[in-house]
């Protein structure tokens, strides 16, 4: 100390204190300056001690430095040096996670919804960091959802606790690796010691995984399984971000928070973020409306005014980096031209550091120049890999290739648009066009409905977007005029046996189809919706007239023909259409959501009057989707329209009923007394649907309640004639009308409530009842075999039968395979006999598929004995030449399984076999990726949609599981029209995972 003070240092005041009081008669040392000795009694007065010459608390903390003191959070720390190694980890890991995660980018607060109401970024936050709530963030690409988890997660931080972030890309069938990765690249030797340090230290855990829709489909339920089972172990919160639902979303009770694409409030925070003041620039206004993503406002506070009103998305970029690039933007833009060309032409992300100087040696650009692309932000060095620093200006200057190598012609241009290697950046190329002839032929060329969107959304720039509405404006006309003329017939083979006469309908060209099939969305939006309401109408009023002409006929042939005609004008979009058939067909059978206020107010504005033709009310009832309609205004809708509405408009009606279950009580209960007054329905699925909206708005509720003294006798007569056939098949009606039945909340509540005994006999009973059906079988299965009786197996095993190849519901037929021979290997019983060679290789495959399911699950072999029980199986798969084994597999993994986790057995379930042997169905899926055409399916209805979709799940194994040698085929699968999408995908999943450090 006086060595670090230079001075005399004077020796603090210190006490030898006998608790509670020195014994009587005891010989006490007096003490000296350095000690004092005295009783508790004593205490005080030494503790009043002050002496002059002390050193400030700066000057300890300096002291402290020199050294070289670590400071702890509790006594207990500091006299045990497990748990200040264990501290001391969590302090370097957590400054490591704040350097890592901390954004340069403040988080802009926007607008999420969760269970239907609003809930603001900085609540979802507060949710994670202060209630250690379990949250799912779902969105769009861009949208913010990883920079909210990155908040939450710092935040989490701050207040004491250590979250960890698993990238879901990386995750390959084992979770420990990815976290072992993530640890020690923030400074932890594993995962487990960083976990474990934190539980010592009694620290709060979040577990963060990031992308969960960039993990390999076949991989996210074993994801899901272990992020539930890590969870658990380490009493962890979880808070996830994805584009898509979870698999096996069973297994984590998470609040689902939803954030849609970035909102005009949000992106103009952004972008005054960076330009500072209180106002946006009248100027760049514009160019917020053509930018979609968080990332795009960032760039337009940064380029300010530079580019004109009305610049395209590409114009964009091109400014941001001619502003970064200064005096080089034109070497700078020339050099990231031919880097993304070079990326673009070899269906790759990123490309080695060597190639790059081979690249840059080729074109004579100076190294200097190189490292002002990397210090500018545009290109990013990770490891010995150089990539663009974001996928959208990748796609900026691959469009910029696309555009110089067409050297000015507007065929080559119009290829590029439809090959799937620029399916990411057909906006960029469009709006990288500033020759306003070769513009005009490009756009006149487009048979897309992706380009005519970004068109008319002004991504493509100012001249594109005028065209789009100049085109939108006539397309309408010709709509009106077409419907003026339409005409129908009576038709053996038209649905419900009436057609359109094609001589009457308007031929459009493929550019007209692509605006019939981007009109839908910019509908839902509020756009054109005046003039499509009023097209509607007058083809209603067409109806109406053609429906006088047709009567005479229909009738004497049973026809019903007000709802045929109405059917084939405005649900079914057969080729012999009209153009607004095929709009509100589309409209109707996708989910196009509306965000916009003025669509609500029209919404409101048109139930709430009584002139409504109706087409256009089914139109309304289209647009309801993410509009708060008054459950007043469907009440009226109901009393008003029923009687005379054709079928699929009844149908809309009460589905628009059932959305209003939140209701208050007064127009809840008015809106289920319309619907009980509705007249005897005599369809059955207008039955059925009135009687399950009564039960979703609590109308069954009392009848219901009643139903249970029915049930409970029900249940009783069954359970005296357990061997009695029928008997069981009635067993089997009580289980399913859990499901599907008017009262089947009666069931739910007593089924489940029988002793374990009752209950496991009417399981029994009920699944020798259900003989070769598939409905709600496999929870049934599922169920009866979590009691873990063995003696349950010889029912369960009659479902490992080979499903009808003809079934019905194919999805169905699987799970219940599928379930069937995982439980009997959780239970230990034995597999049925039965020869895995048959005359049908389809079925030999899916036997196998069976086999190598039930030898994974039984928990009682060590893991030698199972492989060796699944080497034959795996054998039958591999027999390459009969291309049976990948539509088989896929069928087991895509199978809609859930509950296994009730099955007994202490280790997790095996419901991989992409995940217990991946290098096997790796060679699988190369050879059928190799010779698609001899890919065969085990159904009779196999077409080509499923061996497409067999060819896609292919692609998805090789990006997750695949080697270096299988890029080649998949970069080769990308010049396929049907599969490039897929494929160009899966390389950069593949890409990313082989490179990453």
């Amino acid at each position: 100390m006086r060595s670090f003070f230079n001075a005399d240092v004077q020796y603090p005041s210190a006490a030898l204190i006998f608790v509670p009081e020195i014994p009587r008669g005891s010989r006490v040392y007096a003490g000296d300056f350095k000690v004092s000795v005295t009783g508790l009694d004593g205490l005080h007065a030494a503790l009043q001690t002050r002496q002059n010459d002390t050193w400030p608390l700066i000057q300890w903390r300096e002291f402290a430095q020199h050294l070289r003191l670590t400071p702890v959070s509790t006594v207990a720390t500091a006299c045990d040096p497990s748990l200040a190694g264990a501290e001391d980890l969590l302090r370097r890991y957590t400054a490591a996670f704040g350097r890592t995660y901390t954004s340069a980018e403040p988080l802009i607060p926007f607008v999420c919804q969760s269970d239907g109401e609003a809930i603001s970024s900085e609540d979802v936050a507060r949710l994670v960091s202060e209630q250690h709530a379990d949250i799912l963030i779902r969105g769009p690409s861009g949208c913010g959802k990883t920079l909210l988890a990155a908040h939450a997660g710092l935040e989490f931080n701050r207040r004491g606790g250590v979250a960890i972030t698993i990238p879901a890309r990386n995750y390959t069938g084992s979770l420990k690796a990815v976290l072992d990765r993530e640890a020690s690249l923030l400074g932890a030797a594993s995962a487990v010691k960083l976990l474990n340090a934190a539980r010592r230290r009694n620290r709060p855990i979040l577990f963060i995984l990031d992308g969960y829709n960039e993990c390999a489909e076949s991989e996210q339920s074993s994801l899901t399984r272990g992020l539930a089972a890590l969870a658990r172990n380490y009493e962890g919160s979880v808070l996830i971000t994805s584009q898509t639902p979870l698999a096996r979303n069973d297994l984590l009770a998470l609040r689902a928070v939803e954030v849609s694409s970035t909102s005009m409030e949000t992106k103009i925070a952004i972008a005054l973020n960076v330009i500072g003041g209180d106002a946006l620039p009248r100027e760049i206004k514009p160019l917020l409306d053509a930018v979609s993503t968080g990332l795009e406002a960032r760039l337009v506070g940064e380029v300010g005014q530079q580019p004109s009103r009305g610049s395209s998305r590409y114009a964009l970029f091109d400014a941001f980096a001619r502003k970064r690039l200064g005096n080089a933007a034109n070497d700078g833009i020339r050099t990231l031209t031919e880097v993304a060309a070079w990326l673009s032409d070899r269906i790759a992300f990123s490309l080695s550091i060597r190639d790059l100087d081979r690249l840059a040696d080729a074109e004579r650009v100076p190294q200097s120049l190189l490292r002002l692309l990397q210090t500018s932000g545009l290109l990013a060095l990770r490891g010995d890999r150089v990539s663009f620093e974001h996928e959208m200006f990748f796609n900026a200057f691959a469009a910029e290739a696309v555009v110089r190598r067409t050297a000015g012609q507007s065929e080559p241009l119009l290829i590029a648009l439809t090959t799937p290697q620029h399916a990411a950046r057909k906006d960029f190329i469009i709006g990288a066009i500033d020759d306003d002839l070769l513009l005009e032929q490009v756009l006149e060329g487009v048979t897309d409905r992706t380009c005519v969107a970004a068109c008319l959304s002004g991504a493509c720039g100012r001249r594109a977007q005028e065209w789009a509405e100049a085109r939108c404006l006539n397309l309408l006309e010709r709509l009106r005029e077409e419907v003026r003329n339409i005409r129908f017939r009576i038709y053996d083979k038209g649905w419900w046996n009436v057609a359109f006469e094609e001589d009457f309908l308007t031929t459009w060209s493929l550019c007209d189809r692509a605006f019939l099939a981007a009109l839908p969305q910019l509908i839902a939006e509020g756009c054109y919706l005046d003039d499509i309401l009023n097209i509607i109408g007058i083809l209603d009023q067409r109806i109406a007239e053609e429906w006088s002409r047709l009567r005479h006929e229909a009738s004497e042939r049973s026809i019903a023909l007000r709802s045929g005609l109405f059917a084939n004008s405005y649900v079914f979009p057969f080729s012999a259409t009209p153009g607004i058939t095929q709009i509100c067909s589309h409209l109707h059978g996708q989910l196009f959501w509306t965000t916009s206020d003025a669509v609500a107010r029209v919404i409101e504005r048109n139930l709430m009057g009584d002139d409504l033709s109706p087409g256009q009310l089914y139109l309304i009832l289209m647009l309801r989707r993410g509009a708060d309609i008054a459950a007043s205004l469907i009440t009226r809708a109901l009393k008003t329209r029923w009687a005379s509405a054709p079928y699929h408009l009844r149908l809309d009606l009460i589905d628009a009923a059932v959305v209003c279950q939140r209701a208050n009580e007064a127009d809840r209960t008015a809106l289920i007394e319309a619907i009980e007054a509705l007249p005897q329905p005599q369809h059955p699925f207008i039955s059925t649907a009135i009687v399950d909206a009564l039960r979703f708005l609590g109308g069954l509720e009392t009848p219901e309640q009643e139903h249970q003294i029915v049930v409970r006798e029900e249940i009783s007569r069954c359970l005296t004639c357990p061997d009695d056939a029928e008997t069981c098949a009635a067993a089997y009606g009580i289980y399913s009308a859990q499901f599907d039945h008017p009262f089947s909340g009666a069931y739910c509540e007593v089924v489940p409530n029988l002793s374990d005994d009752e209950r496991k006999q009417l399981l029994m009973m009920a699944a020798r009842g259900a003989d070769d059906s598939t409905f709600f079988l496999s929870p049934l299965l599922i169920e009866l075999a979590s009691f873990g009786d063995p003696k349950v197996g010889v029912i369960i095993g009659r479902s490992t039968e080979f499903p009808p190849t003809d079934s019905f519901m194919p999805q169905d037929a699987i799970a219940v395979f599928v379930v069937a021979h995982v439980s009997l290997g959780r239970l230990g019983c034995r597999l049925p006999d039965r020869q895995l060679t048959t005359d049908n290789p389809s079925a030999e495959a899916l036997a196998a598929c069976g086999a190598i399911l039930y030898w994974c699950n039984r928990a009682d072999l060590d893991e030698n004995t199972k492989r060796n029980a699944c080497h034959h199986p795996l054998s039958i798969l591999a027999r390459h030449e009969q291309g049976a084994a990948l539509d088989v597999i896929r069928d087991c993994e895509h199978a809609l399984v859930e509950g296994l986790k009730h099955l007994p057995g202490k280790t997790p379930v095996e419901r991989s076999i992409v995940g217990r042997f991946p290098a096997e169905v790796v060679e699988i899926c190369r050879h059928a990726l190799l010779r698609p055409a001899i890919q065969i399916g085990y159904f009779r209805h196999f077409s080509d949609y499923d061996r497409h979709q067999d060819l896609e799940f292919a692609i998805n194994v090789l990006a997750h599981h695949g080697n270096t040698t299988h890029l080649t085929l998949l970069r080769r699968c990308a010049g396929d029209p049907a599969l490039g999408i897929t494929a160009i995908a899966a390389v950069k999943v593949a890409e990313q995972r082989m490179t990453t450090p």
